[in-house]
């Protein structure tokens, strides 16, 4: 089958069941992620329940003839740890209202479709921090989704995603990276992490999160992303232990293809491992995922973060990606918005222009219109004396800055979100960075995290004032 059809297949299991509901007045109606404990890398308070997060009850519906302005609260995103004054998002061509409109019919209960956000990073985002902050808020006031996309090889010993479960039997595999360890020919997928297997009884897996992990415990709807080209293998789909699947990745094309498979099951835990029978499988990822009910017991869709953290992430290795395979990957997964946490490690600053133009124009052929948002690098000092704030970040992020009105996406300050110059010494005083005055600890992350979540809900309130029946069913959405 071409993947084009199992596509179009999984799209329509996902949504099937979707009904329009009536547009309701948004509430308080969960309550906020815990704070995160100091070092502990999970969400405190929470009771651990076996039971998946559903979409909790709005009140005052609206009667099925009328949709009412959105009214909006806050209490959700939890406080500021006595932070700056943060910047507002800096989108002046509005590219960011198509976003705003899904995220809209999420909030009203009107969505047929997940709101899925994507975020490329550094190595500070190979520990899944800031992402899983964002996936663990949206997820508990919205409901669990799924943990969504996590790459099946570990091309460095700490990377790490919170709230699922992944490994793989590294003797097996090669662990290709787009920085560390690229691959020839460029086909790592669109995250930059691929896996592939030495020979046959290389075993990869992902599996639902345990112990007091708040979102992420159940899941009923699995796929994995392979490469398709002649010379290469056969592996195995196992779920909970069992196969169900045996998966062909050779193809008589002259080209690399995408390959693409899934399988669904109850919603509850699960183990899905990937064993190939032979060298030569190449795999570019899992997606885990469910479909969280709203009060009336129907599909209520919510939202997903795929978190692309990548050690060393910068332009070129973006650029460097091919095109043609990621294309079908970016318009299979049908990101709502993409976000750039990049910086800390871009030198070539003659060749940022060049390289990020490139990746802009890859994004958009998958998905025209597609929002995109550029954050400013986070502060870094010269050297780890803490004397002085290197001078290249602020290059970099004019730079930045540049690219995103070049292309038409938008741009955050999230350096001076940090709180500006020495702001990361500021962290690590605060066990919210390390020694190195580099690298966020799981719990700077999270507070970068809630800074990050709390411009966008203002995006979204400045969308809402400006059209307050954003969300409604026969309200026109902004085409992307």
């Amino acid at each position: 089958m071409r993947v084009a059809s199992k596509i179009t297949a999984f799209a329509a299991l996902l949504s099937l069941g979707a009904t329009a509901a009536a547009c309701r007045r948004a509430t308080a109606h969960e309550s906020p992620a815990p704070a995160p404990s100091s070092g502990s890398g999970l969400a405190s308070g929470d009771s651990g329940a076996d039971t998946a997060i559903d979409a909790a009850p709005r009140a005052d519906v609206a009667p099925s003839t009328s949709c009412p302005p959105l009214a909006l609260e806050t209490s959700w995103i939890g406080a500021d740890e006595g932070g700056p004054e943060l910047p507002t998002i800096d989108d002046p061509q509005k590219t960011l209202a198509p976003f705003y409109a899904r995220w809209a019919e999420v909030e009203r209960g009107t969505a047929k479709k997940p709101l899925r956000i994507a975020v490329y990073g550094d190595s500070n985002l190979t520990m899944d921090g800031l992402t899983a902050l964002l996936r663990r808020a949206f997820q508990k006031r919205y409901g669990d989704a799924g943990h969504g996309f996590v790459a099946l090889a570990k091309p460095w010993g700490w990377y790490h995603h919170h709230d699922v479960v992944h490994g793989f039997y590294e003797p097996m595999w090669k662990a290709y990276a787009t920085t560390t360890a690229p691959a020839m020919d460029n086909h790592m997928g669109f995250s930059g992490i691929a896996a592939e297997s030495l020979q046959g009884g290389a075993l990869t897996w992902v599996a639902t999160a345990e112990g007091d992990a708040p979102i992420g415990k159940t899941a009923s709807h699995f796929g994995v992303y392979f490469l398709k080209r002649p010379q290469a293998g056969t592996f195995e789909i196992r779920l909970d232990g069992k196969v169900v699947k045996e998966v062909d990745t050779r193809s008589s094309a002259a080209k690399p293809e995408l390959g693409y498979e899934a399988i669904t099951a109850e919603d509850g835990p699960h183990k899905v491992a990937f064993m190939a029978r032979t060298g030569g499988v190449r795999l570019l990822g899992a997606t885990l995922e469910r479909e969280p009910k709203g009060p009336d017991g129907k599909p209520h869709p919510s939202v997903t973060v795929d978190s692309f953290g990548v050690g060393s992430l910068n332009a070129w290795a973006l650029a460097r990606l091919d095109t043609s395979v990621n294309r079908e990957m970016l318009t299979h997964r049908d990101h709502d918005l993409v976000m750039f946490l990049v910086g800390t490690n871009m030198y070539a600053l003659e060749k940022h222009h060049e390289w990020m133009g490139r990746v802009m124009r890859h994004l958009r052929a998958a998905k025209p219109g597609l929002p995109v948002l550029f954050l400013a690098p986070p502060d870094i000092t010269l050297g780890n004396h803490g004397k002085k704030t290197d001078p290249r970040i602020h290059k970099v992020a004019e730079q930045l800055h540049d690219i995103a009105k070049e292309h038409g996406a938008a741009f955050w300050d999230f350096h001076a979100a940090m709180g500006g110059d020495l702001s990361i010494v500021a962290f690590r005083d605060k066990k919210w960075a390390q020694a190195d005055l580099i690298h966020f600890t799981d719990d700077g992350s999270f507070v970068m995290g809630r800074r990050v979540l709390t411009a966008l809900h203002r995006g979204l309130e400045g969308a809402v004032h400006d059209a307050p029946s954003l969300g409604c069913e026969n309200e026109k959405r902004p085409n992307p």
